[in-house]
């Protein structure tokens, strides 16, 4: 049986770059947890921002749609003119009455 007694530092060699590989394999899991939390955070924020945007746009088609039927009913009374009615709403969510459709096909000199 041959044991060596002295190999000249070897196995401690090998223990100390054990450790030092454990060590840098915990680093680098260190930088990817932080590198994903700061990715999931960046992607909720962006995610509120656009959700936040969403509703905002919605609040501007309802006060659009409410805009177009106020000035239809303006128009109806007689207290609006046929221009008013028929410049194009492009947020208007509100279907065409066939009213609006004849006077928004109409040119107006």
């Amino acid at each position: 049986m041959n044991i060596p007694v002295w190999n000249w530092g070897a196995t401690r060699s090998k223990i100390r770059q054990a450790a030092l590989k454990q060590q840098q394999a915990q680093l680098d899991l260190t930088v990817a947890q932080r590198t994903l939390q700061g990715n999931i955070d960046t992607a909720f924020r962006e995610a509120q921002t656009a959700l936040a945007q969403v509703n905002s746009l919605r609040a501007s088609v309802d006060l659009s749609t409410e805009s177009l039927r106020l000035t239809i009913l303006r128009y109806e009374a007689g207290e609006a003119t046929a221009l008013e009615v028929s410049t194009p709403n492009p947020l208007s969510a509100r279907p065409a009455t066939p009213m609006t459709m004849v006077l928004c096909a109409t040119k107006w000199p």
